[in-house]
């Protein structure tokens, strides 16, 4: 998703695109590793070991860090000749200007905070965590319907052949976990 934004931005700055094109792989991949819902991977692996969000997050914030420390140094010397010293941000547009909607744009930050935070407090309470993000795309629908930011084509827009995938993932590992693999594999992990 950033990819567009990212082209934009060093094209309006003059700067080679490449490093900044591999940063934001680079980053969407690495980033990832903290949080269970941010990529399948930790999704199915917090779901196998029934681990709450905030226990995954707690046993990934280390390795989080340093690999992301580990890609910025690496990038940095591998892209070391093609990253200019410092950079031109006159060229750039005000930041509300690029925001069309305002109102809709607060409605976003505050839906995906409250999101955050409700991911780590929904055990608490008793509830799964897609709850909270179902909650939140409700909200986030029906602001973007009011403000005309969404419309309702874009449900046809949807990559609906993903959701078998999803679940037939998850089919997958459930069927290792009553198979024994997973309570071995978790027994392994924790010694």
């Amino acid at each position: 998703m950033l990819t567009p934004v990212m082209l934009a931005l060093v094209n309006r700055l003059k700067l080679p695109a490449a490093p900044y094109i591999v940063l934001c792989a680079f980053v969407a991949n690495v980033g990832s590793l903290v949080l269970p819902v941010s990529n399948l991977t930790n999704i199915l692996f917090a779901d196998a070991f029934h681990l709450t969000f905030a226990a995954f997050a707690a046993r990934m914030i280390a390795p989080q860090f340093v690999a992301l420390v580990t890609t910025y140094v690496l990038l940095r010397w591998h892209f070391c000749r093609e990253l200019p010293d410092r950079f031109d941000g006159e060229s750039l547009p005000e930041p509300e200007s690029v925001v069309p909607n305002r109102a809709y744009f607060l409605v976003c930050v505050t839906v995906l905070v409250i999101v955050l935070i409700g991911y780590f407090l929904a055990p608490l309470v008793g509830l799964e965590p897609y709850v909270i993000a179902f909650a939140g795309s409700a909200v986030l629908a029906i602001a973007g319907a009011a403000t005309s930011r969404v419309r309702i084509r874009a449900v046809g827009e949807l990559a609906w052949g993903l959701f078998p995938f999803v679940v037939g993932l998850f089919v997958a590992v459930q069927g290792l976990e009553n198979l024994g693999i997973v309570g071995v594999s978790a027994a392994c992990l924790n010694t």
